[in-house]
């Protein structure tokens, strides 16, 4: 933050409270490389560049930033680790709704490859990524731009 910012953070303490003090970053948001590290293997292979090529391809139903609009698919927002079909304001699919997994790589993984396998109903329309090492570029891309 600069000077100003932790200033005009002073004046809302002084005036308001401590309650402005839950708005403060808690530091740097890590770094695509150092995100895609923590992931198990082969994931943590994967090219985030390649995977954001790859995800041109999804574009046209969903968004990856933190105030992501929900079009034809929902925000990936923060993905990894959220329960499937459990975004607000979103409307699932019943077979979405019911997956009752949470998001992890291998799962992306899988669901990327075929979505009617994994979540038969799922209104998610595509065929599935059959190459591999798209499908880890990609989830490595998202591992980087939604978490």
């Amino acid at each position: 933050m600069t000077k100003r910012q932790w200033m005009m953070v002073a004046i809302l303490v002084l005036s308001v409270g401590w309650i402005p003090l839950l708005f403060i970053p808690t530091g740097p948001k890590k770094d695509a490389k150092a995100l895609v590290a923590e992931m198990p293997w082969p994931y943590n292979a994967g090219d985030p560049a390649k995977g954001r090529d790859a995800f041109q391809a999804c574009i046209a139903c969903h968004t990856t930033g933190e105030r992501g609009q929900k079009t034809v698919g929902p925000s990936l927002y923060r993905l990894f680790e959220r329960r499937a079909g459990s975004e607000a304001g979103f409307a699932y699919s019943r077979a979405m709704q019911q997956a009752g997994f949470p998001w992890s790589a291998p799962r992306l993984d899988a669901f990327l490859a075929d979505p009617q396998a994994v979540v038969p109903g799922t209104t998610m329309t595509i065929p599935g990524v059959k190459d591999q090492k798209t499908r880890i570029d990609l989830i490595a891309f998202l591992k980087a731009a939604t978490s």
